[in-house]
């Protein structure tokens, strides 16, 4: 069986889009993923399933969420490798006690466009830097997420594909929870 970590975008923010974590847990269960865990409010899981295919289960998951909820949310399926690869590929630049408090992961859809990359900078009195690998970036906010620009709808414009963030706190939670799982 593999095991995968599904990120949902946009849930239960400001009352918006309320899907009860219990409930969603039904939901995939009921779909025939196993060992479904949930991390706080904000549309965190890991399971395991023999379904291979992440786009065909992100499907799923969108279709049935919106059958039953009736909203549609981005999904973003990941291998529990995909993510370990995510944790262990951190730039030295942003690898100290210090910059994990202000660091996040933007999880993209694919690998961005270099071209696209290469156009975006921040200001010149703005201290956030982002580094890009794979299909998601790094993002060191040193002045607090809700304050820089550098936001999912963003990186969504500038990159042109759908964008998910998480802190590098629940990042570092959603594998711990992901390797329990796969060792059930």
């Amino acid at each position: 069986m593999n095991t995968y970590i599904c990120l949902l975008r946009g849930i239960n923010v400001s009352g918006q889009k309320k899907l009860p974590m219990a409930e969603l847990r039904k939901l995939l269960s009921e779909l025939g993923l196993v060992d479904v865990k949930t991390y706080i409010q904000s549309g965190n899981a890991v399971f395991r399933t023999t379904i291979d295919d992440m786009s065909e289960l992100g499907r799923k998951i969108e279709a049935r969420i919106l059958e039953v909820f009736k909203f549609q949310v981005p999904i973003w399926i990941i291998p529990l490798q995909t993510w370990e690869n995510a944790l262990n590929s951190l730039p030295s630049d942003y690898d100290t006690p210090d910059q994990k408090g202000s660091l996040y992961v933007v999880w993209l859809d694919q690998s961005p466009d270099p071209s696209l990359l290469e156009a975006i900078s921040a200001p010149e009195d703005d201290p956030t830097s982002f580094a890009a690998k794979e299909h998601w970036l790094y993002l060191y906010v040193p002045n607090g997420y809700g304050k820089t620009p550098f936001n999912n709808n963003f990186f969504e414009r500038k990159l042109k594909q759908r964008a998910t963030t998480r802190n590098w706190k629940t990042m570092l939670k959603l594998h711990e929870m992901a390797q329990l799982v796969a060792q059930s």
